[in-house]
Protein backbone atom coordinates (compact mmCIF):
# COMPACT_ATOMS: atom_id res chain seq x y z
CA UNK A 1 0.00 0.00 0.00
CA UNK A 2 2.96 2.32 0.57
CA UNK A 3 3.41 2.84 -3.16
CA UNK A 4 -0.24 3.87 -3.53
CA UNK A 5 0.17 6.74 -1.06
CA UNK A 6 2.55 8.76 -3.19
CA UNK A 7 2.06 12.31 -4.43
CA UNK A 8 0.44 11.19 -7.66
CA UNK A 9 -2.35 9.41 -5.78
CA UNK A 10 -2.85 12.47 -3.58
CA UNK A 11 -3.11 14.74 -6.63
CA UNK A 12 -5.63 12.44 -8.32
CA UNK A 13 -7.79 12.42 -5.21
CA UNK A 14 -7.52 16.21 -4.86
CA UNK A 15 -8.66 16.61 -8.45
CA UNK A 16 -11.67 14.35 -7.86
CA UNK A 17 -12.63 16.26 -4.73
CA UNK A 18 -12.24 19.63 -6.44
CA UNK A 19 -14.23 18.55 -9.48
CA UNK A 20 -17.05 17.41 -7.20
CA UNK A 21 -16.78 20.70 -5.25
CA UNK A 22 -16.43 18.88 -1.93
CA UNK A 23 -16.29 21.31 0.95
CA UNK A 24 -13.19 21.19 3.11
CA UNK A 25 -15.42 20.74 6.17
CA UNK A 26 -16.48 17.28 4.97
CA UNK A 27 -12.84 16.32 4.57
CA UNK A 28 -11.98 17.58 8.06
CA UNK A 29 -14.88 15.53 9.43
CA UNK A 30 -13.59 12.41 7.68
CA UNK A 31 -10.04 12.95 8.93
CA UNK A 32 -11.24 13.52 12.48
CA UNK A 33 -13.32 10.34 12.36
CA UNK A 34 -10.28 8.38 11.21
CA UNK A 35 -8.62 8.96 14.56
CA UNK A 36 -10.85 6.10 15.71
CA UNK A 37 -8.81 3.75 13.52
CA UNK A 38 -5.76 4.01 15.76
CA UNK A 39 -5.05 0.66 17.34
CA UNK A 40 -7.76 -1.24 15.45
CA UNK A 41 -6.88 -4.48 13.69
CA UNK A 42 -6.92 -4.13 9.91
CA UNK A 43 -10.22 -6.00 9.43
CA UNK A 44 -11.97 -3.83 12.03
CA UNK A 45 -10.46 -0.69 10.52
CA UNK A 46 -11.79 -1.64 7.08
CA UNK A 47 -15.24 -2.31 8.55
CA UNK A 48 -15.16 1.02 10.40
CA UNK A 49 -14.30 2.85 7.16
CA UNK A 50 -17.17 1.16 5.35
CA UNK A 51 -19.65 2.04 8.09
CA UNK A 52 -18.35 5.61 8.27
CA UNK A 53 -18.74 6.05 4.54
CA UNK A 54 -22.27 4.62 4.49
CA UNK A 55 -23.55 6.41 7.57
CA UNK A 56 -21.90 9.84 7.63
CA UNK A 57 -20.99 10.67 4.06
CA UNK A 58 -24.10 9.85 2.04
CA UNK A 59 -24.44 13.53 1.13
CA UNK A 60 -20.80 13.59 -0.05
CA UNK A 61 -20.59 10.76 -2.62
CA UNK A 62 -16.97 11.45 -3.56
CA UNK A 63 -15.83 11.29 0.07
CA UNK A 64 -17.93 8.16 0.55
CA UNK A 65 -16.37 6.53 -2.51
CA UNK A 66 -12.88 7.53 -1.37
CA UNK A 67 -13.39 5.93 2.05
CA UNK A 68 -14.87 2.77 0.55
CA UNK A 69 -11.98 2.50 -1.90
CA UNK A 70 -9.41 2.75 0.87
CA UNK A 71 -11.35 0.33 3.09
CA UNK A 72 -10.89 -2.26 0.36
CA UNK A 73 -7.17 -1.59 0.11
CA UNK A 74 -6.31 -2.17 3.77
CA UNK A 75 -4.41 -5.44 3.85
CA UNK A 76 -1.91 -5.29 6.73
CA UNK A 77 -1.81 -3.74 10.18
CA UNK A 78 0.81 -1.25 8.98
CA UNK A 79 -1.63 0.04 6.34
CA UNK A 80 -3.94 1.59 8.93
CA UNK A 81 -1.63 4.37 10.21
CA UNK A 82 -0.35 4.93 6.66
CA UNK A 83 -3.91 5.54 5.50
CA UNK A 84 -4.66 7.90 8.38
CA UNK A 85 -1.53 9.91 7.55
CA UNK A 86 -2.41 9.94 3.85
CA UNK A 87 -5.92 11.22 4.44
CA UNK A 88 -4.67 13.87 6.85
CA UNK A 89 -2.23 15.07 4.15
CA UNK A 90 -5.09 15.07 1.66
CA UNK A 91 -7.24 17.25 3.93
CA UNK A 92 -4.43 19.68 4.72
CA UNK A 93 -3.45 19.99 1.08
CA UNK A 94 -7.06 20.55 0.01
CA UNK A 95 -7.46 23.26 2.67
CA UNK A 96 -4.27 25.02 1.57
CA UNK A 97 -5.24 24.91 -2.09
CA UNK A 98 -8.68 26.29 -1.28
CA UNK A 99 -7.18 29.11 0.80
CA UNK A 100 -4.75 30.00 -1.98
CA UNK A 101 -7.55 30.01 -4.52
CA UNK A 102 -9.65 32.37 -2.38
CA UNK A 103 -6.67 34.67 -1.82
CA UNK A 104 -5.94 34.76 -5.54
CA UNK A 105 -9.56 35.62 -6.30
CA UNK A 106 -9.51 38.43 -3.73
CA UNK A 107 -6.27 39.80 -5.10
CA UNK A 108 -7.74 39.77 -8.59
CA UNK A 109 -10.84 41.63 -7.43
CA UNK A 110 -8.73 44.15 -5.53
CA UNK A 111 -6.61 44.79 -8.62
CA UNK A 112 -9.77 45.44 -10.61
CA UNK A 113 -11.06 47.82 -7.94
CA UNK A 114 -14.09 45.71 -7.05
Amino acid sequence: MNRELNGEQLLEELAELRQAQVQTRALFDAAAALKELEGLPVNEAALYLQQLAQERFLSHPVVKTLLLKWAGRLKAEADVPLLVDHLERLVLTAAMVQALRRATERMGKAALGE
